[in-house]
C-alpha cells in the first residue's frame, strides 16, 4: 500500500512549530473529533498527563533544535484532548521552563487551544503573565455548537464555552485572546454561524473543513459537489461586505497566495511542514489530523526521551509533506489554482490504494471557493488587493503627446490615475503580505471606512510621494523574508506593517474628520504623519507609546506619560492648538501659481535620490525656497508652456538636498516617489526652472513605464550615452534621452532670446544637448529591444528634436 510519496535527499527542514499534548483526555465528546472518533485509537494507551521527565526532555530537545538551527521564530502550542485538564500548575510550569530555556536564543510564541469550558481567572492570569495566547473552539450559536460539541452525557457545552470566552473578551484578558475555531457543518446556516461568532468581536476566526478523505468522504446533500464552497462563499461575501472586520484565516490565505504570498493556514497553500507533535508519553508524531486516515498514520517510532527533533524531521512521513508543488498529485500540479490550494490539507488527500498521492476530497469545493474569492477581490474597488493593477488605456493621442516630450492635462491625468491605482494596490499588498496583528487590522479597517465615507482624505495621504517608497521597501523585505533572508524576522515585518498602516490611517483620519482611534509609537526621531507633519517628544525620550483620536476638526495625540498634543485638523493640514510635552512641526505647504507644493524636509523615507537630503529647514531657509519656487514656476509657465501641464499636474513636493562641495547641480526623481523632486537650493530661479523641467520629464516617463512596456526587460546590454562616461542599461538610456529633450529645449529657448547670437553659452548648450539627445534616440531605435509602443515613443521623440532643426 502506498502510504507516503516523496523525492529523497536534501537537507531537513527544522521544526518551528511544536504541539505538546499536555493531557490525552477531554471533558467533551465531540462526535467529529479526529483524536477519539476516527481511525487511530492510540490515545487509549497514552498516560493522562505529560509527566515531569517528559516535560524536561521536551524543553531540552526544543532548545537544542532551536539553537542548532538558529531559528528566529518558534511557536509552541499546548493541546490535548483538553489541555486545561492538565491543571494550572503543569501549564504554568511548562511555560516558565520554555521561556527560561530559550531566553537569549529566541522569544517563543506560546499558545493554547481549548474548548473554553474550564477557563477561569486563575488560568487567565497564568496566560497573561506568561504571554500565552488562547484560542477557543466554538461552532456558532447554541444550536450550531450543540450539534456536535456536547458533554459525554449529552449535555450542552455552549454556556460553559461562552463563559470562558467572556473572560477573554474582558479588558484585562483581551490581549491574550487569539480567536475562535469553528468546524464547518453545512446543516448550520452560514450567516447565523458568522453572526454568532462575530458577536464576540474575535481577533480572528478559523473555519475548518471537517476531517474526511476518499475512504471516508464528507457528507453531501443529494450529491452536491460544492456544498462546502457554497456555505463558505455565503460567509465570505458577508465578511467582505462588512469590510473584513476581523481576519478569517482561510479567506485571508486565499487572498495572500493569490498575490504571490504565503498561506497562513495548513489547510491550503504550498509550504514545507514545520510542525511536530509530542504526545503525553513523549512519543514524537506527525500532525494530529493524520489520525483521521488510518491507524498509525501519525506514528514515527521516535520519542523525545531517546530521539532528537532532527531525527524526527528526517522521517519519511514528515519529509513527504516538505516537497512543495512537486510532491502533489499530477492533477494538482497541472491546476491553475495550485499556488493557492496547494492540494488542500494533507490528510484530506488519503485513499487506501494510493496513499496521499491524490487531490483533496474537497477539491471541487476549494476550486470554486478560490475562484470566487479571486473574482470578488479583483472586482472590489475599495482599498483591497488585486492580482494585477487596473490599467487605464493609454490612447494613441496621449501616447503621441507624451512621446513628443510634452503632454497636456488629459495625458497627465491619465498618468496620475494610474499612479493612484498603483499606490492603492501597494498599500493593500502591504496589509496582505504578512499576517496582521490586531493594531494593523484596526488601522486597515479604519482605512476602508475612511475610503467609503471621505475618500478624498485617504486619496490625499496615499498620493504623498514617499508612501509608495515606504510600501515598496516593506514589500521587498517581505519578499526577501519569504526567500529565507534571515535579516528580517516575521515579527519585524509585522512591526513595520503595523507602523505603516497606522500612520496612514492616522493621517487620513485626521484629514477626513472621521472618528478614529489608533495606537501609535513616537520614536526618538518623531512620529511622521504624511501630508500633516511630525510630532516629537519634548523631553527627548527614546520612544513613547501613545494613542491618536480624531473627530471632526480635531486630533489629539496622548502619550502614556500624560503628554498631550491637540491639533486642529482638516483637509488643509494640521495646526497645534495645545501642546504639553509633545512638539508639532506642520508640513510646510503653499500654493504657487496654482500648484500646491509641500516642502518635505522631515519624511524619514525621503532619502531616495542618491544624494543626502538636507536637515529640516529653518524658517529663513524655507522662506528662500518659496522665493525661488515662485520665480522658477513663473519662468516655466511663461516661457515653456508646452511643459506647464506636466509640471503643474505632477509636482506636489520638493525635498531639499544637501549641496555638493564642488558646486555641481544636484537634483533627482525616484520611480517610487511620483510627484516629488529632490533638489539642492540653487543660486537663481533660472537654474531651478531647468532642473524642474528635467526631473518632471523623468517622472512622466516613469509613470508611463508603470502602465505600458517600452522595452524588453531581458535586454542586459549596456549602451553609450553622450552625457555620461559610463555605459547605461537600456532603461537608463531611455530615461536620460527623454529627460534631455526638455534640457535641450530650455537652452533652445534661451538661445533664441539671447542678444549675443550663436556664440552665446545658451546656443552652445542647446547644440550640445540637442546632439546628445539625437544620438540617444538613434541608439534606442537601433537597439532592437524596444517594444512596438517603445519604438513609437522613440520616433515621436525624434520628430520633436528634428523639428527644431
Amino acid at each position: 500500500m502506498k502510504r507516503f510519496s516523496m523525492k529523497p535527499g536534501g537537507p531537513i527542514v527544522p521544526f518551528s512549530d511544536y504541539i505538546l499534548k499536555v493531557h490525552s483526555r477531554c471533558n467533551l465528546a465531540c462526535d467529529y473529533c479526529y483524536m477519539y472518533e476516527h481511525a487511530d485509537q492510540s490515545w487509549r494507551n497514552r498516560p493522562l498527563v505529560m509527566s515531569e521527565p517528559t516535560v524536561v526532555a521536551t524543553v531540552r530537545r526544543i532548545r537544542d533544535h532551536v539553537e542548532n538551527h538558529k531559528l528566529q521564530r518558534v511557536s509552541v502550542g499546548m493541546h490535548g484532548g483538553e489541555p486545561l485538564l492538565a491543571g494550572h500548575d503543569l501549564i504554568e510550569g511548562l511555560a516558565v521552563r520554555l521561556r527560561g530555556s530559550l531566553r537569549g536564543i529566541c522569544d517563543p510564541e506560546l499558545w493554547i487551544q481549548t474548548n473554553g469550558a474550564l477557563l477561569d481567572e486563575r488560568f487567565c492570569e497564568i496566560f497573561l503573565t506568561q504571554g500565552i495566547e488562547v484560542g477557543v473552539s466554538l461552532d456558532g450559536g447554541r444550536e450550531a455548537n450543540d450539534r456536535h460539541r456536547l458533554h459525554a452525557n449529552g449535555r450542552s457545552s455552549f454556556s460553559a464555552a461562552v463563559n470562558g470566552i467572556s473572560l477573554l473578551t474582558s479588558e484585562r484578558y483581551r490581549p491574550i485572546f487569539s480567536g475562535l475555531l469553528c468546524t464547518i457543518d453545512t446543516e448550520n446556516d452560514p450567516i447565523d454561524v458568522y453572526e454568532s461568532l462575530a458577536e464576540f468581536d474575535p481577533p480572528a476566526i478559523d473555519l475548518l473543513l471537517p476531517h474526511a478523505n476518499w475512504e471516508n468522504p464528507p457528507p453531501r446533500h443529494d450529491g452536491q459537489a460544492t456544498q462546502y464552497a457554497d456555505w463558505l462563499i455565503h460567509i465570505f461575501d458577508r465578511w467582505n461586505s462588512d469590510h473584513r472586520p476581523f481576519p478569517i484565516r482561510l479567506f485571508d490565505s486565499i487572498i495572500d497566495t493569490s498575490l504571490g504570498g504565503s498561506s497562513g493556514v495548513e489547510a491550503i497553500g504550498i509550504g514545507a511542514a514545520e510542525m511536530v507533535v509530542v504526545e503525553t508519553d513523549g512519543t514524537l508524531e506527525q500532525v494530529d489530523h493524520l489520525k483521521s486516515t488510518f491507524e498509525g498514520a501519525a506514528y514515527t517510532g521516535l520519542d523525545v526521551l531517546d530521539n532528537s527533533f532532527d531525527e524526527a524531521a528526517a522521517h519519511p512521513g514528515i519529509r513527504a509533506r516538505q516537497t512543495g508543488e512537486s510532491g502533489l498529485a499530477a492533477e494538482c500540479q497541472a491546476c491553475p489554482l495550485v499556488a493557492s490550494c496547494g492540494g488542500g490539507l494533507y490528510s484530506h488527500r488519503y485513499q487506501a490504494d494510493s496513499g496521499f498521492d491524490n487531490p483533496s476530497v474537497y477539491c471541487t469545493d476549494l476550486y470554486k471557493l478560490i475562484q470566487h474569492i479571486r473574482v470578488a477581490v479583483d472586482a472590489d474597488m475599495q482599498v483591497t488587493p488585486s492580482s494585477s493593477m487596473s490599467r487605464k488605456p493609454i490612447t494613441s493621442s496621449i501616447l503621441r503627446q507624451l512621446g513628443q516630450g510634452y503632454g497636456d492635462r488629459s495625458a497627465v491625468d491619465a498618468l496620475k490615475n494610474s499612479q493612484r491605482s498603483l499606490g492603492r494596490l501597494l498599500v493593500a499588498s502591504v496589509y496582505h503580505a504578512v499576517p496582521a496583528d490586531p493594531h494593523a487590522r484596526q488601522a486597515w479597517l479604519a482605512l476602508t471606512r475612511i475610503d467609503q465615507s471621505t475618500p478624498a482624505g485617504l486619496a490625499a495621504v496615499l498620493a504623498h510621494p514617499y508612501v509608495r517608497v515606504r510600501a515598496t521597501n516593506f514589500l521587498a523585505r517581505a519578499a526577501a523574508h519569504r526567500k529565507g533572508d534571515a535579516r528580517t524576522t516575521g515579527s519585524g515585518l509585522r512591526s513595520l506593517q503595523r507602523e505603516l498602516l497606522v500612520v496612514l490611517a492616522a493621517a487620513a483620519g485626521a484629514r477626513s474628520g472621521l472618528a478614529t482611534a489608533l495606537p501609535l509609537t513616537i520614536e526618538r526621531g518623531g512620529l511622521y504623519l504624511p501630508t500633516l507633519g511630525v510630532a516629537r517628544l519634548v523631553l527627548g525620550e527614546q520612544r513613547a507609546e501613545a494613542t491618536l483620536t480624531s473627530s471632526s476638526g480635531s486630533t489629539t495625540i496622548r502619550a502614556g506619560d500624560g503628554s498631550e498634543l491637540v491639533l486642529e485638523t482638516g483637509s488643509g493640514g494640521a495646526t497645534a492648538v495645545r501642546n504639553d510635552g509633545i512638539h508639532w512641526q506642520p508640513t510646510r505647504s503653499r500654493t504657487v501659481h496654482g500648484v500646491t507644493i509641500a516642502l518635505v524636509d522631515d519624511d524619514p523615507y525621503r532619502n531616495v535620490y542618491g544624494e543626502d537630503p538636507s536637515l529640516p529647514l529653518s524658517d529663513a531657509a524655507a522662506a528662500r525656497w518659496w522665493e525661488l519656487l515662485e520665480e522658477a514656476l513663473r519662468i516655466v509657465r511663461s516661457d515653456f508652456p508646452v511643459y506647464w501641464d506636466g509640471v503643474a499636474g505632477i509636482l506636489t513636493a520638493i525635498t531639499p538636498l544637501r549641496p555638493r562641495a564642488d558646486g555641481a547641480q544636484v537634483s533627482g526623481t525616484s520611480r517610487d516617489a511620483f510627484g516629488a523632486v529632490g533638489v539642492a537650493a540653487t543660486d537663481d530661479p533660472e537654474t531651478l526652472a531647468l532642473l524642474l523641467l528635467h526631473e518632471i520629464q523623468h517622472a512622466k516617463l516613469g509613470a508611463l513605464m508603470d502602465v505600458v512596456d517600452l522595452h524588453d526587460e531581458q535586454d542586459s546590454h549596456l549602451y553609450p550615452a553622450a552625457w555620461r562616461e559610463d555605459l547605461r542599461p537600456l532603461e537608463g538610456l531611455l530615461q536620460g534621452t527623454y529627460a534631455h529633450i526638455a534640457v535641450a529645449d530650455f537652452w533652445r529657448n534661451r538661445s533664441h532670446c539671447s542678444p549675443e547670437g550663436s556664440g552665446h553659452v545658451a546656443d552652445r548648450e542647446y547644440r550640445r544637448w540637442r546632439d546628445a539627445t539625437d544620438q540617444g534616440i538613434d541608439t534606442l531605435v537601433g537597439s532592437g529591444s524596444l517594444t512596438d509602443i517603445g519604438l513609437e515613443v522613440a520616433l515621436q521623440m525624434r520628430s520633436t528634436v528634428h523639428g527644431w532643426t
